[in-house]
């Protein structure tokens, strides 16, 4: 089977960012134009699907490699994740290579549909959980038709794709009109983080839902809640509010359908039991991309569970430090949404790796981002599956035998 790796790497520069004792050394990226096909042995086939829409990522330290999710919605092929392997160290990036791609299956074991079959998906995020298989999350799809309503979720899948279960999502995020109450079309679960301890999976919603307050504005944050599961029992045991910052630069256009300012929480990642790093992205018409990275720790925060609406409510959210503004790099930015974990490097100290959702946009591209991190002890997850995933494969092999 033939490989192509994928070499358009971009020099590395020397910006850091600090924050106490955690800082971020940016290494460097790689790009990949939109457009680029896969057609499951090789990146930049004439046929195939169109690779793009990346909007998760975390890193298997058993096998080096990185599962990516897309988040096509059926437009451009059914709902799919790829087996990658990313490049990079000290010196920069070097390329990507895409080892295959995974459709995701429902539960009734068919693929999710593509078009011209209404969506029913919006993955957003992806981890891989302590026994080796994914949790991912979906922002449903809402349709004031209720044939083409489906409500958000969160879910356990096999690495061939294969429905596991479902993880019980509290009520107040499903879809009722996007208005009056519930979920917010396309607002919903887009981060995601598993303990260090392997016990607890975090889902993040990008903004509050409709009784909780406002989108974010420009003037004005917005509460959203960051759900915690018991992975044994995929039912929720806490909620914290993460206050989303205001949209931090306006749009230079005047209003109308041409111009957009937004700002969410696209993506977490544990760095111990109770903190985890925490980004925004915001973009702004004529402006672009905005990507801040924060610290955040859930001890001494409040659990809002048992609170209907956050909008009268007194609760104490979750603390937040910025640790970097990607405007510092020198680098142009996408629409960056996954971040992960990455490969010890040569002098011993993490790795971090940040992805961009193209959006499969002629205007945008998809890119990969790699920094050193220093001053945090190995990253969350990581000595679990290093440990366990291979015990597993043994305990297969021996019963096998």
């Amino acid at each position: 089977m033939r490989r192509l790796a994928l070499a358009l790497a971009i020099a590395a520069a020397g910006s850091a960012a600090h924050a106490g004792t955690l800082t971020l050394n940016y290494l460097g990226q790689t790009v990949v134009p939109t457009g680029t096909l896969f057609d499951g042995t090789t990146l930049g086939s004439p046929t195939g699907d169109e690779f793009g829409g990346l909007s998760g990522l975390d890193y298997n330290a058993a096998t080096g490699r990185f599962t990516v999710i897309s988040d096509n919605r059926g437009e451009r092929g059914n709902p799919r994740f790829y087996d990658m392997t990313l490049s990079y160290g000290l010196g920069g990036f070097t390329g990507i290579t895409v080892h295959s791609q995974t459709k995701m299956l429902r539960p009734d074991g068919t693929p999710f549909p593509a078009s011209p079959t209404p969506r029913q998906v919006d993955p957003e995020t992806i981890r891989i959980a302590p026994n080796g298989n994914l949790f991912i999350s979906s922002e449903g799809n809402f349709n004031t038709d209720p044939t083409r309503l489906f409500q958000p979720f969160v879910r356990e899948l096999t690495t061939a794709g294969v429905h596991v279960r479902d993880f019980a999502v509290p009520t107040q995020f499903n879809y009722v009109d996007s208005a009056t109450a519930g979920g917010r079309s396309n607002l919903l679960f887009e981060a995601s983080a598993v303990s260090k301890d392997g016990k607890t999976l975090f889902v993040g919603a990008e903004n509050a839902i409709v009784q909780d307050g406002p989108i974010a504005s420009l003037t004005l944050g917005s509460p959203s809640r960051i759900t915690a599961y018991d992975i044994a029992t995929g039912l929720p045991t806490a909620q914290y509010v993460y206050e989303v910052a205001p949209i931090p630069k306006a749009t230079p256009l005047p209003p109308g359908p041409s111009t957009f300012n937004d700002n969410g929480l696209v993506e977490l990642l544990a760095i111990s039991d109770t903190q985890l790093l925490a980004m925004e992205r915001s973009f702004a018409s004529a402006v672009g991309n905005t990507i801040k990275i924060f610290l955040i720790d859930l001890a001494g925060a409040s659990d809002v569970s048992g609170i209907p609406s956050l909008a009268s409510a007194s609760y104490t959210p979750v603390s937040k430090t910025l640790i970097l503004d990607l405007e510092t790099i020198g680098a142009p930015l996408d629409n960056i949404e996954g971040m992960s974990w990455g490969p010890t490097l040569s002098n011993g100290r993490n790795s971090l790796v940040l992805v961009a959702d193209n959006n499969f946009s002629t205007d945008q591209f998809t890119q990969f981002l790699a920094f050193e991190v220093e001053g945090i002890p190995a990253p969350a997850g990581l000595s679990i599956l290093a440990v366990a995933v291979p015990a597993l494969l043994a305990m297969r092999r021996r019963k096998s035998a």
